[in-house]
């Protein structure tokens, strides 16, 4: 926009400033007190705001926490365009070492955790934890569906199992021990699913 342009100071900014205070005091009372003792009451007196303006833009409470913990200057470090580095191995190892860098922020790690424990208490509020979860798992079935693509694995290769096993040391440590792994071990973790030579029951 031009430095020329006289800017708008009517409702419209004052909404963006308002939600912008919504998803900082959601940020901050995920790192004060967690995801359980958060509530939409407690974030919206934070805020300074009205219960009804935290409404406005989310649904409940695992809406607000997961856009929260994703647009945050200090949980905003997940990439964009899936890796390609030419190898599958590359690859993997550049997908798991982001993730795990990602989820090692405080805010975004309360936030999983504490999505994933209420989606197994209330399925009605699991949408948000699932839908993040799932974009995580198709991203991963895409590098090894790009893998058989080009001859570098075998087309046998079951991209489910295989995604599993790519996955399931990230969720076992987030969710079971409380802390990502280390983005330092991604390469290790790739190396070690890969040499099981992940393919379809005969």
């Amino acid at each position: 926009m031009s430095t020329n342009i006289t800017p708008r100071t009517g409702g419209r900014l004052r909404n963006e400033e308002a939600r912008q205070s919504v998803l900082e005091a959601t940020a901050a009372l995920l790192l004060e007190n967690g995801y359980g003792a958060l509530t939409i009451e407690g974030v919206a007196k934070r805020a300074n705001v009205a219960k009804s303006t935290v409404y406005r833009w989310w649904k409940g409470k695992p809406e607000l926490v997961m856009d929260a913990s994703v647009h945050t200057p200090e949980a905003d470090t997940e990439s964009g365009p899936e890796p390609d580095t030419g190898t599958l191995a590359g690859d993997l190892t550049a997908f798991l070492a982001d993730l795990y860098a990602t989820a090692g922020d405080p805010v975004r790690a309360r936030a999983l955790t504490g999505l994933a424990a209420e989606a197994q208490l209330d399925p009605g509020s699991a949408a948000p934890f699932r839908a993040w979860a799932r974009t995580r798992r198709d991203l991963v079935r895409a590098l090894f569906a790009r893998a058989v693509a080009r001859e570098e694995i075998d087309a046998a290769t079951d991209p489910d199992r295989a995604a599993d096993l790519v996955l399931g040391p990230f969720w076992y440590r987030l969710l079971v021990e409380g802390a990502a792994p280390d983005p330092a071990d991604a390469g290790t973790h790739v190396a070690s699913v890969l040499q099981r030579r992940v393919v379809s029951p005969e």
